[in-house]
């Protein structure tokens, strides 16, 4: 953990050094990047608030450049600020901005890391069932992809789903999930964002 922390603070000193170069610079592209890079930091460090200020801003430049994909990070980033900050009908928000071009690009290794952040959302606001079945897409879409979640993030994931996996059948929300197709999947994700 301590470790971890030290990578963190590295992190985000040459992030704020990489931010003032560019801003001297005036890049409106790079500093987008530099903002986009330490709101991401600052979620990994829970500082929910600096991580919605950074995203926020890297949003804003990114649309006036021209850079809708990085405007789609930041929804999917901006919603895990904003649960984080317990606002979750604004995460839903902008979680559902994220789903619809992740989904429109075709870009099934965001939505598997999208699906999984809605897992928190699902949980957060008492949906056990579908949080599951969330796992149980993001899974699929992992195994198609040949892409394993990493250990801290599995770790970090079936945590959270704990208390969800003693309340409900868990194994057949998540085989249920597996078995969902695409047009399932946003459906599923609309329902627990709040259409």
């Amino acid at each position: 953990m301590a470790e971890q922390e030290g990578d963190l603070g590295e992190a985000l000193r040459l992030g704020h050094e990489a931010l003032v170069v560019r801003e001297e610079v005036g890049d409106p592209w790079a500093i987008c990047v530099s903002r986009n890079n330490l709101g991401m930091v600052a979620l990994l460090q829970r500082e929910f608030e600096q991580a919605r200020e950074h995203i926020r801003e890297s949003m804003l430049l990114a649309a006036t450049v021209g850079d809708l994909w990085i405007v789609a990070v930041g929804a999917h980033n901006l919603g895990n600020a904003l649960l984080g900050l317990g606002q979750p009908a604004q995460a839903g928000a902008h979680y559902r901005e994220a789903l619809r071009a992740y989904v429109e690009h075709d870009d099934r290794w965001s939505l598997a890391l999208l699906l999984e952040d809605v897992v928190l959302l699902a949980l957060h606001i008492g949906r056990a069932a579908q949080a599951l079945q969330l796992v149980g897409a993001a899974d699929a879409l992992r195994e198609q992809l040949a892409a394993p979640r990493a250990p801290a993030p599995a770790k970090a994931l079936g945590s959270a789903l704990a208390t969800a996996r003693e309340s409900v059948d868990a194994g057949r929300h998540l085989a249920d999930g597996a078995a969902l197709d695409q047009a399932g999947v946003v459906a599923l994700v609309a329902e627990v964002c709040g259409t």
